[in-house]
């Protein structure tokens, strides 16, 4: 009977433990989905402030550019 009552105790620790992790884990899957789409969009806008930078300097140094 002890034995019993142990294994029900561990058992219900084990899934209390489980529903309290499982809303942080998914906090966790959300916050890394959001830092992914802002690394993404970080990269995207350097590479149009890059772009913008080769165009400026085309604009300066190429006359035919503004022709």
């Amino acid at each position: 009977m002890p034995r019993l009552l142990a294994l029900l105790v561990a058992v219900v620790v084990l899934f209390l433990g489980v529903m309290t992790c499982l809303p942080l884990l998914q906090q966790k899957a959300v916050r890394k989905r959001v830092q992914l789409e802002l690394t993404e969009e970080r990269d995207a806008e350097v590479a149009r402030g890059a772009e913008y930078r080769r165009r400026i300097d085309a604009v300066r140094n190429d006359r035919s550019v503004v022709e």
